[in-house]
């Protein structure tokens, strides 16, 4: 398993810093962003929606090219916001994008956006704060207070 993953990419910054290769025939690709293009507020990753849906193109036609087998998976929401107890969405279009590109290219899709909206929503704000998000910082603090020793 190779994970080229690196936090605080776009489908365009992921590219450009050269982490796009060493495909080969049946690797599985798993293709997830969004969380940072979307982001305008960052204009050194923001990607429009066109070039977005551009670079997943490419991405799942350069995946096919070596016989590779590509699997487009929508953002994973983000705890907020939070509407009338319902987890709405901070991407926008982009989820949409991604299907799009999915009954453009007939790649299989993961629609992980819709799968963690209605997870979130279920349990409510209250409980994804504390099991999640709570436990989760006070395990990294302990993890950090430990190597300090």
């Amino acid at each position: 398993m190779v994970d080229k993953a690196k936090g605080g990419r776009s489908t365009r910054t992921f590219f450009e810093e050269g982490r796009w290769n060493l495909l080969e025939k049946n690797d599985l690709v798993l293709i997830q962003f969004g969380h940072n293009d979307a982001a305008k507020d960052k204009p050194e990753r923001y990607v429009d929606i066109p070039e977005y849906k551009n670079f997943l193109r490419m991405y799942v036609k350069e995946s096919r090219s070596k016989k590779a087998i590509s699997i487009l998976i929508t953002p994973v929401m983000h705890n907020y916001p939070w509407k009338n107890g319902v987890l709405g969405s901070a991407y926008g279009d982009y989820p949409q994008a991604v299907n799009d590109v999915d009954k453009e290219l007939k790649v299989p899709v993961i629609d992980l956006t819709k799968l963690s909206t209605m997870f979130h929503s279920k349990r409510q704000r209250f409980c994804i704060e504390k099991l999640f998000y709570e436990s989760r910082f006070w395990q990294i603090r302990s993890i950090s207070e430990r190597a300090k020793r």
